[in-house]
């Protein structure tokens, strides 16, 4: 049975993951308004301040309302800049089951950042009862995948599903780790 705990303030070397606030809005928008983001994600991009706001305040902040929840802003200790969020979607709270979901602002990619939250949040999950997380990435996002190997989670499986806003088929590969 999982701890029930709302996003708890984490610390690790560089980053202070914390809970988002309305003041995140213009890291957010940042964040989903990078093409590159989406060529790989369902989302769709945000190009406004007002955008990313209302986004923030319909599908963020209510989060932090539930028994359980664990959606985190990356923010970097030095400059006290929002550089990403991550997060585990889709709890299963009986059973202990959720799904990795991140995003990085473009130029904090490939410097490790998403490693070292990912490990901090695997941890805390283990400790709160979770008994497996997965992850799912498109398959021609490389890295992704790679980051992925790296948290030690498994390829079990890949998929095809139709992205009516990319405009083809998409193939994402699902990966797992469990807990004991």
């Amino acid at each position: 049975m999982l701890k029930k705990i709302n996003t708890p303030t984490l610390e690790t070397q560089r980053l202070l993951l914390r809970k988002a606030v309305k003041q995140d809005c213009e890291a957010f928008l940042e964040i989903f308004k990078d093409d590159t983001i989406h060529r790989y994600r369902p989302w769709f991009p945000l190009t406004t301040i007002k955008e990313a706001s209302q986004y923030l305040e319909s599908y963020i902040l209510p989060v932090y309302e539930r028994d359980i929840a664990y959606y985190y802003v990356l923010e970097e200790k030095t400059s006290k800049k929002v550089i990403g969020f991550i997060s585990l979607d889709g709890l299963y709270p009986g059973r202990g089951i959720g799904e990795f979901n991140a995003g990085m602002i473009y130029e904090y990619r490939g410097k490790g950042y998403l490693k070292e939250a990912a490990n901090a949040l695997l941890h805390m999950a283990k400790e709160n009862g979770f008994t497996k997380i997965s992850a799912i990435h498109d398959k021609e996002n490389v890295k992704s995948g790679e980051i992925i190997k790296d948290l030690g989670l498994s390829y079990r499986y890949s998929f095809d599903e139709r992205k009516p806003h990319l405009k083809k088929t998409v193939t994402f590969q699902y990966y797992e780790i469990k807990f004991d």
